[in-house]
C-alpha cells in the first residue's frame, strides 16, 4: 500500500476526478484544494448546491488528517453557509482546532476565487489504527 501522506497529495479516485478537485499545497495546517465548478454542481437558483460546498470542506479536512498519517472518519460536522456564487473556482483552507488521541477537530473554509467566504465549518474526526484505506 502507498504511503498515506502521498495518497493525500495524489488525489485520485472517481469522486476527486468527477468533481475536478486538485491539490494546491499545504502550509502548516492549511490544506488547500481547488475545485473547478460545473453546471452539475449548481442548484435550481444557479448557485453552488450547499452539499457541494460541504463535501469539498469535509474532503479537505479529511485529507489534512490523512496527510498527517491519520486514518480517520468524520464523526460530526457543523457548517455555516455564509455566501454563495454562480459557479467558478472554489478553494479550501483548513486548520486544527483540537488534536487528541482518537478525536480531532478541524476547521475548514470554502472561498471563492476572489476570497469571498462561502462556508465555514468544524469537522470532528475519529482516528483509529483499525481503519484501513481501501479505495484510493
Amino acid at each position: 500500500m502507498k504511503d498515506k501522506k502521498l495518497l493525500a497529495k495524489e488525489l485520485t479516485g472517481p469522486f476527486i476526478e468527477e468533481n475536478n478537485i486538485t491539490y494546491l499545497g499545504r502550509e502548516g495546517d492549511d490544506y488547500r484544494l481547488k475545485m473547478e465548478g460545473d453546471k452539475k454542481h449548481l442548484n435550481a437558483f444557479g448557485m453552488y448546491h450547499g452539499g457541494v460546498l460541504f463535501t469539498l470542506a469535509d474532503t479537505a479536512a479529511g485529507l489534512l488528517m490523512i496527510d498527517d498519517g491519520k486514518t480517520a472518519v468524520t464523526m460530526q460536522s457543523n457548517v455555516n453557509f455564509v455566501g454563495n456564487i454562480n459557479g467558478g473556482t472554489l478553494y479550501t483552507h483548513t486548520r486544527y482546532i483540537h488534536k487528541g488521541t482518537t478525536t480531532y477537530v478541524v476547521e475548514a473554509e470554502v472561498r471563492s476565487e476572489d476570497g469571498v467566504l462561502l462556508l465555514i465549518g468544524t469537522f470532528t474526526f475519529y482516528a483509529s489504527k483499525a481503519l484501513k484505506i481501501v479505495n484510493l
